[in-house]
């Protein structure tokens, strides 16, 4: 368990969540922010900003969490409106490290977080800003170095709701370059774009916590022959104003049926970097 977990609860035995009992810290909200640094230490956050999931890459439509203190930067911060559907929530501050021609004094963390339910009706969510940064550029290339995962590690000091989705014949999971397993903001399957059988993108299911693991759905199966699966990754807010992190990787598979006529399992992989930079070119 990491030193954070520690810091802010003494660990039990629970079917989601490692502290706190059903409706946590935070029942009177759906979600409770707090921003910690790489210590478990509360650290005051510029914004904490959320928005539903497939997210805009840069974050210009987001909402506003609420400072539960007064006014930002602080570290508590609140969703006060419900929400019925996945969303993803980002933190950022400038930290304590020392500027340089190559790094930013800046750190930003992202964070998925599904529905509340009856048993679960308010959660709890920390995010990391670790004090030395999480954003370099390289001299050489002049491309963005990452410092630090820009998605949180979950663990016992939050208090989540676990998507509860079934199996289904596709099973996609997204790892990074370094092949780590990263989290998606949306995964889809659809037939050759040019052929006879095309009738648009159809949702995989986000099947896990972080959405590292995506899945068809039980009523949506494709047919066997040749299909295609993407994914995108949205990362976090960015210490430039219209731009964001997003990643994207597809490609064509085959689903091949048994002797019986049944489709068969398709578990693949697809690889999303993490450290591309859009602008919206506004």
């Amino acid at each position: 368990m990491s030193l954070r977990a520690l810091l802010v609860c003494v660990p039990v035995v629970l079917s989601v969540s490692a502290c706190g009992g059903d409706g946590g810290s935070g029942a009177d909200v759906p979600l409770r922010i707090l921003t910690v640094n790489e210590h478990g230490e509360p650290v005051l956050a510029r914004r904490v900003l959320y928005q539903p999931q497939p997210g805009d890459a840069f974050w210009l439509g987001a909402e506003a969490a609420t400072c539960e203190t007064g006014e930002p930067p602080c570290s508590e911060w609140v969703v006060e409106e419900a929400f019925d559907e996945r969303i993803v929530v980002s933190a950022e501050r400038v930290t304590e490290a020392t500027p340089t021609d190559a790094c930013q004094p800046y750190a930003s963390v992202f964070a998925t977080v599904h529905p509340g339910t009856r048993a679960r009706p308010s959660q709890l969510l920390h995010l990391t800003l670790p004090s030395y940064g999480t954003y370099c550029i390289d001299g050489e290339t002049g491309r963005a170095v990452i410092n630090a995962a820009q998605a949180e590690e979950l663990d016992g000091s939050d208090e989540l709701v676990t998507p509860a989705v079934g199996s289904g014949v596709i099973t996609l999971s997204l790892v990074d370059p370094q092949q780590r397993l990263v989290p998606g903001s949306a995964a889809y399957w659809y037939y050759a774009p040019e052929g006879p059988d095309y009738d648009g993108e159809h949702p995989l299911l986000c099947a896990d916590l972080r959405c590292e693991t995506w899945v068809s759905a039980a009523d949506d199966p494709p047919r066997a022959g040749t299909v295609y699966l993407n994914a995108t990754y949205i990362g976090p807010l960015n210490p430039f104003f219209q731009q964001g992190w997003l990643g994207y990787d597809g490609a064509p598979f085959e689903l091949s049926v048994d002797g019986a006529g049944a489709l068969q399992p398709l578990s693949v992989t697809l690889t999303l970097p993490t450290d591309q930079e859009g602008a919206t070119g506004g």
